[in-house]
């Protein structure tokens, strides 16, 4: 990325491993003879505020558990690597079995919180402006199932001159 890429697009990575691997693309641009100012980061972020938080909650962890489940071993690994390895072989376990409930029940609560934008307004907000900081823009991400009306109250929740 750092040596040949106009911009990156991480997706399940949290803030903290954004500035990490930051670092590692700048560096890599660098010995390229390139500015990391010529680099695009723009991180997907699963995320959904609605009235029905715990619905929600479902939704996100289920869009989640599908990427850690079903797109082979890189996102189990991602997660892995994140200090969330009992979360992945759970959900990797229960996809292989064809449990679905169980791969959704694999995301725990933790691991939730750790790759998502959710919780209440305030909390949504604050989350997502520190991401504002960090990277050019971040893209959010709503799960499959998400409502065109959970969608748009997210969307005017997260809006910044709402």
């Amino acid at each position: 990325t750092g040596e040949i890429a106009d911009g990156w697009l991480p997706f399940l990575c949290p803030e903290e491993h954004i500035l990490k691997l930051k670092k590692t693309v700048e560096n890599a641009a660098m010995e390229s003879g390139r500015n990391m100012d010529e680099i695009a980061i723009y991180p997907y972020v699963p995320a959904l505020l609605a009235e029905d938080r715990d619905q929600a909650d479902y939704l996100i962890k289920e869009f989640i558990s599908f990427y850690v489940g079903a797109m082979g071993p890189h996102y189990n690994n991602l997660i892995s690597s994140y200090g969330f390895s009992d979360d992945a072989a759970r959900i990797r376990d229960a996809w292989n079995n064809k449990d679905m409930q169980g791969c959704i029940n694999g995301v725990s609560d933790e691991l939730l919180q750790f790759v998502s934008v959710r919780g209440s307004d305030e909390n949504a907000l604050k989350k997502l402006k520190s991401f504002q900081n960090i990277v050019t823009c971040p893209i959010i991400m709503f799960p499959f199932k998400a409502t065109k009306e959970q969608i748009t109250a997210t969307l005017e929740l997260l809006a910044p001159n709402s």
